[in-house]
Formats: C-alpha cells, structure tokens, sequence
C-alpha cells in the first residue's frame, strides 16, 4: 500500500517485480505514466453522494442523531461539498461539542468564504481540510497555481476553456494546458469540456488570491463578455435590407 504518492516516478522503485504481488497506490495526481507503462488499473473516487455522505456522517456523529436531523443533515453534507474529510470534521466537531446538526450548519453556512476556518480540528493540523487543499495546490507549477486562484473568481458554476482564456488573459490553447494540469490534481473537476471548482475548492482558491489579481481577472472577462464573440464578415452588410 503506497499512500498519496507525488507522481509515477515515486512509485516506480517501489513497485514489486514478483509475480502474485499487488500494489494500491494513492494520489492526488491521475498517475497516467503507471497506466500506460507499468499496467497499473486507474479508480478515480469522485465526492459522496447525500446517501453516503448521511451514512459517513452517522458513523461518527451517531446515526440515531442524524436520522432525528435528516434535513439539516442533507445540508451539512451539501455544505462539505460530499468530501469525505470535510464531512469527517465535521461529525468529529459536532461530538466534541455536543451540537445539534441544524446548529452547526447554520455556523458553517454563515461564515461564507470563511468556511474552511470551520472545517478543522482544533490543535490538530492534519485534520483540516485547508491541508489537504494545499498539499495539491504546491505540485502545480507557477501558471497552473494562478490559473486556479483566478478560477475562484467564477460569476458561476463552470466555464470553457475560451473563458478561462478570457479570466487569465492568456491563449485558449495555454488556457487548455493549465486547466488539464489543474484537473491532474484535482483541484477542479471537468466535465463535457467545461470545468468548475466545488464549494470548499472556490472557498479555498478566493483564500488565495490578492485584491488587485482578482479586480483584474474579473475586469478581464467583463470587457470579453462585452465584446462577444468575434463576428465573420461574410459580405452581406452591404446588402439592402441586410
């Protein structure tokens, strides 16, 4: 069992030449290179849906108490994006405290981009969700670490590669580049060509970025959306009634 590997050349070394020997590696990266020359088998695990997130949260808080606040449970899962730590901290939060579920989602849902604060235990830095967070955002290189503080900046859940061109100011085939090796680390999801942050990832990338990065983007993709798409001139304007 190799946990949260950097990359395949971590790995490499310690994979066994024996046969009838297995390997499970963990990562935050996809690990591509050990699929395509080592025969290694890829399990990406996406976040929890409400069910599991419920059943994970009742095996620490108590299930007794969660099935009593079903509803406020649904919502503190919602509110920890269905990430297994997240959800861990908080059911571990509420038992140190003796809360009530309803109680303890309000407290997370009021402290906005602040909700990564919340989600950690005290005196206990590995148990925080913002660790978790910033071990990914270190292995991206200077362009990529950018590109997913600007994304924090999003008007809404997703965008296309030419919108992420538009908010970094940069090429859509740059843009394309950086946010595959953003996905690499899971620090955003795509789907159907289209990439987005979840809940605790927005939270933690608006962290990041300065005042002055963020007014600029924003203006960046103000001024695109003004503009619209370029228009073809296919010779018709001159024509009457055109």
């Amino acid at each position: 069992m190799l946990d949260n590997a950097r990359d395949a050349e971590q790995v490499r070394p310690l994979l066994p030449g024996a046969r009838g020997c297995a390997v499970v590696v963990t990562s935050r990266s996809r690990l591509a290179g050990l699929v395509s020359s080592d025969g290694a088998r890829r399990i990406a695990l996406d976040v929890l849906d409400p069910d599991e997130g419920r059943r994970l949260l009742g095996s620490i808080a108590g299930s007794c108490n969660v099935a009593a606040e079903e509803a406020a449970a649904r919502r503190l899962v919602e509110l920890c994006g269905g990430l297994p730590l997240a959800i861990r901290i908080a059911g571990a939060n509420l038992v140190a405290r003796n809360a009530n579920i309803a109680a303890h989602c309000a407290e997370l849902a009021g402290a906005g981009d602040g909700i990564l604060d919340r989600l950690r235990i005290e005196g206990d830095r590995r148990s925080a969700v913002r660790s978790a967070f910033e071990l990914s955002y270190r292995t991206l290189p200077d362009e990529a670490r950018r590109m997913f503080r600007l994304l924090g900046q999003l008007p809404g859940p997703d965008l296309t590669v030419d919108a992420a061109a538009a908010l970094a100011g940069t090429t859509p085939a740059d843009s394309a580049a950086l946010l595959a090796r953003i996905a690499d680390a899971h620090l955003v999801r795509e789907r159907a060509g289209r990439f987005g942050l979840d809940v605790l990832l927005r939270s933690y990338a608006r962290e990041l970025i300065g005042t002055d990065e963020a007014h600029t983007a924003r203006r960046r993709l103000m001024l695109s959306r003004a503009q619209g798409p370029a228009r073809r001139d296919s010779g018709q304007a001159n024509c009457p009634g055109s």
